[in-house]
């Protein structure tokens, strides 16, 4: 009932090269579009704290609480998302504002975290599921921790994201080295590890607003630059396919992406946002992505088919100018995200989008020449 589809350009696949093969057909009439009927975000506890970053890890959702003014709680929220009873539990750090927890894939019982104010310490572990904790900070620099993450395949190795650069641990935290020394105008934000390729990829912010990415292999270290004119908050991988999505900020928001461990990126224009925080890519669903803007009206977007066309998924957020810090994939639920809010806009949110029966069945409608790109 769509009307007959027009062949626009055919291209010979037997000159494809290493790098981008684009093919453009037509559709018969008007915009592309997909349609879409989204479910609301319900309340998920922690109203009253400010949420900086979640993780979840098997059957638990963490959370870390951070307030700038130390007027409230601060600390490690851990939550049972299969025997869900509607509680979070505080599992240590109390007084700690934290950036964010890593959690070991194979030594559940193993938790990670990173401390934004210097203040507070750099980083603690702890082994017997948060019960007790002690700090990991030899050989961290002074100054802000911005994320932590680890590697699935080897559980002994630990990155941080700091002011002063990308550090690494080979021994469970236990000290640190220096692998990217920033410039002094350089903030390293965000990092993803590359699944099987074992590619370590920083975002960076600098004052100039170049964001720079940068890529490392194993143990001797081979860097890869790649700039755009926005600030890049957000890195990470699709732990299905391998792919990475980087989030860029500026007058108009976009995706960055790439199949090849960092070597190159496309850009994906996302509108109407502006430069947004929250990136969270579907453990479920290899074209199933959440980005979310750090505030105003409508914040969050869903692509289903791998960033070219958004869907406002924003209804049912308690504030309808929230503050959004991070969103996050759940690891067991099908479908399932989370949002990490500031302590105005709620708390900790809650969505579940729908299984992968219904993203294959997503019918278009209507149309105008799309491009295709492929590798």
């Amino acid at each position: 009932g769509y009307g007959p589809w027009t062949p626009r350009t055919e291209v010979d696949m037997s000159q494809k090269r290493s790098g981008l093969v684009a093919s453009a057909v037509a559709l018969a009439m008007g915009s592309a579009t997909i349609a879409f009927a989204s479910p609301e975000w319900q309340p998920y506890g922690l109203a009253d704290l400010d949420i900086l970053a979640l993780r979840s890890a098997g059957p638990h959702l963490y959370a870390c609480a951070y307030d700038q003014n130390f007027e409230r709680g601060r600390g490690l929220f851990r939550r049972s998302v299969i025997d869900d009873d509607g509680t979070w539990e505080q599992i240590g750090l109390d007084g700690v504002g934290l950036s964010s927890v890593w959690v070991d894939p194979e030594h559940p019982d193993h938790l990670y975290v990173s401390v934004l104010e210097p203040s507070d310490g750099a980083a603690f572990r702890s082994r017997d599921g948060g019960a007790s904790w002690e700090p990991t900070d030899h050989g961290l620099p002074e100054g802000r921790i911005w994320s932590m993450v680890g590697h699935r395949t080897n559980t002994l190795v630990l990155h941080v994201a700091t002011d002063a650069g990308v550090y690494r641990s080979r021994d469970e935290g236990g000290s640190w080295e220096c692998v990217i020394r920033n410039q002094a105008d350089v903030i390293t934000r965000s990092l993803a590890v590359v699944p099987d390729v074992g590619a370590v990829v920083a975002a960076n912010l600098s004052a100039g607003q170049i964001s720079q990415i940068r890529r490392l292999h194993g143990i001797r270290d081979e860097s890869v630059w790649f700039h755009t004119a926005a600030n890049v908050n957000r890195i990470r991988v699709c732990p299905a396919t391998g792919t990475l999505y980087a989030s860029a900020g500026g007058m108009l928001g976009s995706l960055l992406v790439s199949s090849d461990a960092g070597e190159n990126w496309d850009e994906l224009q996302i509108e109407p946002m502006e430069e947004f925080y929250g990136l969270a890519i579907s453990p479920w669903f290899g074209g199933v992505i959440m980005t979310a803007k750090l505030q105003g009206p409508s914040p969050v977007r869903l692509s289903v088919d791998g960033g070219m066309i958004w869907h406002d998924v924003s209804a049912g957020l308690g504030s309808a100018m929230p503050t959004i810090f991070a969103v996050e994939a759940d690891e067991i639920q099908e479908g399932v995200f989370y949002l990490a809010q500031g302590i105005h806009s709620g708390g900790v949110a809650r969505i579940h989008i729908g299984d992968a029966d219904r993203f294959m069945a997503i019918p278009f409608q209507a149309s105008r020449v799309i491009t295709a790109v492929s590798y």
